[in-house]
């Protein structure tokens, strides 16, 4: 095995194959992570109808290069 500090020896005492667990084992799991992705997905939506009404500009700031107007 190779890492970034070289290369390692490794010993192996077992080896498991792999296996797709049903989903009644990991049904809640799978929910809360849906239940997660819907939400945050619902508040990119709502962030992006609340940066299309506003327009931010950065004022000249002794040190940085020029003002920015940021819009979507």
């Amino acid at each position: 095995m190779t890492s970034g500090y070289g290369l390692h020896l490794v010993y192996v005492r077992a080896r498991v194959e792999s296996r797709v667990p049903a989903l009644a084992q990991v049904r809640e799991r799978v929910v809360n992570d849906w239940l997660i992705d819907q939400r945050r997905e619902a508040n990119e939506r709502v962030f992006e109808r609340l940066r299309a009404r506003y327009q931010v500009i950065i004022a000249d700031v002794p040190g940085m290069r020029t003002a920015q107007a940021l819009t979507p």
